[in-house]
């Protein structure tokens, strides 16, 4: 905007260019030299010097440059999402306008507007899909009736910096002016998320996908100059698009049981991957005092990670938020063909949802207590909690909780919810060896209530799991249980400190990796 008023003025090209590198310059400045404002300044600034300088500019060049600039000062910025898409987006429009706007030619001034939004969109499809999981198809077309809002917005942003110190009253209202223009801007990209909801959720895409895909973007403005069909040379990229969103690709069966403890906080959420490629997510976790939705943004978010589209089982172990709430969130977003909950499950918002989202689907559900022996695909449960009529009273949500035996190939695993330690040692007696196992997930985040010498004497783990919040406000785990595990040599697994751990359940043996290897 500030260019084309100088050019309207009249101004001499050089002084025109060397004024708008100046207000990009003060922009930049103005946002605190936030990475996002450097780099959209900058490629601007390249492309501009070259015009003060009577250079023949080169698109591509410049954009490389600019990225090599930005490297230079921070390499680090080669794996932000923000560098990706700066990047990815300038450069598909410098390559696929042209060949986009033909398409669109009958479509006239509206058509060339969307042509700048489809090309910057078809560039950065792949990386919406690697690093968030999810490709909004109404995005070219927002971004087109917004993007003139934004420029006014930017546009008298500056002129309320430039006079208001010396004329209040026109600031103020400039400043109204802005503020009800960022106001329309927002009501009405939420409005076109309503009316316009074309978002797809997917697994993250194969890296050798995203190849194919920048392949055929590539192929397009080659084959353009090579025929005057216009039609034919989009072929290869409308096809490697329509691969992308399908995304059939999911990750392949491992031949190997793995029980990953998701790192969702103060809560907690448990993923089974059986040697088929079958997943069982048990609990979601959840925030009882935020409405951060980390069922959304850490479980949903692991599981397309894990290729995962799909749940084939959900179990929940009780209806506490931090365990259930995450579950409800999971169930919007992936089909669950089976539901596993306890027979004294508390009946609340959480747990009437999470029903209601898998009826929804089809999904099949099942109620446990203790005697239920249930084969899931390769992996036999048993379970010892909750008992039948199920015991009542304060805290009565933990003490009923799931409390179950994986059996899985040769390696066993015992799950415990957050029942407590009247419940465990009343487990442990009535099953003894029983509960003979190769992991103990440590009840209820490692609370003093988890402490029960009687169970680990009979469990004799060779690990321990404990899923915990770092810097808790329930200081969990109690330094008393970890003492317990310790003095019988039991190697000790928490989220609070390792963030996601993995276990790989082998035939022989169980071997560990985590995300921080403290």
């Amino acid at each position: 905007a500030v260019f084309l008023l100088l050019r309207a003025a009249m101004l001499p090209p050089r002084a025109v260019t060397l004024l708008t590198i100046i207000a990009l310059a003060c922009y930049w400045a103005l946002a605190g030299g936030r990475a996002s404002a450097a780099r959209a300044s900058l490629v601007a600034i390249v492309f501009l010097a070259g015009r003060l300088f009577h250079r023949k500019t080169n698109t591509v060049n410049n954009l490389a440059f600019a990225a090599f600039a930005v490297l230079l000062v921070s390499p680090g910025e080669l794996y932000q999402a923000g560098f990706q898409f700066t990047f990815a987006a300038a450069l598909s429009l410098s390559l696929l306008y042209r060949p986009v706007q033909r398409l669109l030619e009958p479509l006239g001034a509206f058509g060339k507007m969307l042509a700048l939004s489809v090309a910057a969109v078809a560039g950065t499809l792949p990386l919406a899909a690697l690093n968030f999981n999810i490709v909004t198809l109404h995005g070219a077309l927002t971004t087109v009736l917004l993007l003139p809002l934004m420029t006014l917005v930017i546009f008298f942003g500056f002129i309320y910096l430039a006079v208001a110190s010396i004329l209040p009253a026109v600031g103020g209202i400039l400043a109204a002016l802005v503020g009800f223009l960022l106001g329309v801007s927002l009501e009405s990209a939420g409005l076109f998320d309503k009316v316009l909801p074309v978002a797809v959720w997917l697994p993250t895409p194969p890296l050798w996908l995203v190849a194919v895909y920048y392949a055929a973007f590539l192929l397009w403005p080659l084959l353009g100059r090579l025929t005057e069909r216009r039609v034919a040379p989009a072929l290869p990229l409308a096809a490697a698009m329509i691969l992308l969103l399908l995304n059939p690709f999911n990750r392949p069966a491992t031949g190997e049981y793995r029980l990953h403890a998701i790192d969702v906080g103060q809560g907690e959420s448990l993923l089974l991957e059986t040697p088929d490629g079958a997943a069982a997510l048990i609990d979601g976790g959840g925030t009882p005092v935020s409405d951060y939705d980390v069922g959304e943004h850490e479980v949903c978010r692991f599981l397309w990670n894990r290729g995962h589209s799909a749940l084939d089982l959900m179990v929940s172990t009780h209806s506490d938020t931090d365990h259930i709430e995450g579950l409800v969130s999971v169930a919007r977003y992936f089909p669950v063909r089976e539901l596993w909950i306890t027979t004294a499950a508390e009946q609340n918002d959480d747990y009437l949802e999470l029903l209601r989202l898998v009826r929804r689907r089809g999904g099949r559900i099942a109620r446990l207590s203790r005697g239920r022996d249930l084969e899931w695909r390769s992996t036999r449960w048993l379970c010892f909690n909750p008992p039948n009529p199920h015991r009542g009273g304060k805290n009565s949500s933990n003490a009923n909780s799931l409390v179950a035996l994986l059996e899985a190939g040769d390696r066993r695993v015992l799950l415990t919810g957050d029942a407590g330690s009247k419940q465990l040692r009343e487990i442990a007696l009535l099953y003894g060896i029983a509960l003979r196992c190769d992991l103990l997930k440590v009840p209820h985040h490692g609370s003093d209530d988890a402490l029960c010498p009687v169970l680990l004497d009979y469990a004799r783990p060779d690990y321990a799991l404990i899923s915990a919040g770092a810097r808790n406000v329930h200081g969990f785990p109690r330094e008393a249980v970890i003492a317990a595990l310790a003095e019988r040599g039991i190697e000790i697994y928490r989220t609070d400190r390792h963030g996601a751990v993995s276990f790989t359940l082998a035939g022989d043996a169980v071997s560990v990796s985590t995300a921080d290897p403290r």
